[in-house]
């Protein structure tokens, strides 16, 4: 009974077993005809959507121009890029086809290149050298015939005629006796400047020299006109014209009135003026100075051609009881340069200031000579001065 109870189970068993399979198939079957027909909607309705799209001509014309463009902008670059490629190729040095050994023949020809430069080179430096040598040999060839025409210059400027004048004797009392000497001296000081401008050692110098700026001081210790005295030597070229520099000149003159360290330092008295020569009398009795109470007398004279000016000066200080202690006097010269005389000239000047003035002795025979130098570089530095003014003048003179 008991295996009829377990065969009867058994059956059961399998009866809900294939019931069970059979849902499981009916349920797979459904699920896969829901899924195919989703998909199939999703399809169709794609397709529709597709189907729907619209397409205008103006869009596919732009569309077409700009793969067209796109299309030539690649071919514009692939030709740039071939053409630099054929300019690489062509810079590229070429092997060495007659030589069988390479870079060994390129890097010979290499170090013969390099020699061969190296030797122009070493030559060029050897030529630039031979011609700074030959430069500083010219230019110490020019500075040394400047220099020894300086010397020239100085050495006939600085010469007086043989017609000298006999040493200062006597007493002056007043302003027209010490005029009369100085008077008497103007015919001597004229040759003087005759002898000198007129020299055939100046005339024929280099032009192009003879007017360049120069300015000299020297202390002379036997002087057979004043003594002991300083001598002043200069050359002034003017930017101005042969006329104006001599009105200019002497206006500058007249305006100075006391030629040496007393100017200023005095009390005009007397006065005459024409118009080639002028007399200013002055006296320092009212003004102590450090030489004591002294008279003086200052002449200028004036002698004019159309190619050259002499003007000429000389003062004399005597003291309170008449006793002359002091004579200096020069000479200037106004001439047409040979290089440009219409428009410019040139100023010359000799000058010899008693030594008295700069507290040097009278005595021929004891000069200090630290004093001498110290006053000889102050009067130097004057004279320096004087030709600074009167380049300055003479450059108003030619803008006017």
């Amino acid at each position: 009974m008991s295996s009829e109870l377990q065969f009867t189970e058994l059956e059961e068993t399998q009866d809900l077993l294939q019931d069970l399979l059979a849902f499981l198939d009916d349920n797979l079957l459904s699920e896969e005809a829901a899924a195919s027909s989703i998909a199939l909607n999703i399809s169709q309705g794609h397709d529709m959507k597709s189907r729907s799209r619209i397409y205008y001509a103006a869009y596919d014309r732009c569309r077409r121009e700009k793969k067209k463009a796109e299309r030539q902008a690649l071919v514009s670059k692939v030709a740039l890029y071939e053409k630099q490629l054929e300019r690489l190729r062509a810079q590229r040095s070429k092997p060495c086809t007659n030589s069988k050994w390479g870079w060994v023949h390129a890097a010979t020809d290499e170090e013969g290149r390099r020699r061969k430069a190296e030797e122009i080179n070493r030559n060029l430096k050897g030529i630039l050298a031979l011609q700074l040598n030959t430069t500083k040999i010219l230019h110490t060839y020019i500075n040394h015939e400047a220099l020894l025409l300086t010397q020239r210059v100085q050495s006939v400027m600085a010469q007086y005629s043989p017609y000298k004048t006999p040493k200062t004797t006597g007493i002056f009392r007043s302003f027209t006796v010490i005029g009369e000497y100085l008077k008497g001296m103007f015919p001597r000081l004229r040759t003087s400047a005759e002898f000198v401008f007129s020299s055939t050692s100046l005339a024929m110098e280099d032009p192009n020299l003879i007017g360049a700026l120069m300015s000299s001081a020297n202390v002379k210790c036997e002087d057979p006109m004043v003594g002991p005295c300083i001598e002043l030597l200069s050359t002034t070229p003017l930017p101005c014209n042969f006329k104006s520099a001599v009105s200019m000149l002497w206006t500058m003159l007249l305006e100075k009135k006391v030629v040496g360290s007393h100017a200023g330092s005095y009390t005009m008295k007397t006065k005459l003026l024409s118009e080639c020569s002028a007399e200013f009398g002055y006296s320092s009795s009212d003004i102590p100075d450090s030489f004591g109470y002294f008279d003086g007398v200052t002449l200028f004279e004036k002698h004019q051609d159309d190619n050259r000016a002499i003007l000429l000066w000389a003062s004399m200080l005597v003291d309170l009881q008449g006793k002359p202690f002091s004579l200096s006097h020069g000479y200037l010269c106004v001439a047409r340069p040979l290089s440009n005389p219409q428009q410019e000239s040139v100023v010359r000047s000799s000058s010899r200031l008693s030594s008295t003035l700069f507290g040097l002795s009278a005595d021929r025979a004891q000069v200090n000579t630290p004093v001498a130098r110290k006053h000889q570089i102050a009067s130097k530095t004057r004279l320096e001065r004087a030709q600074q003014r009167l380049m300055e003048n003479a450059g108003r003179q030619n803008e006017d």
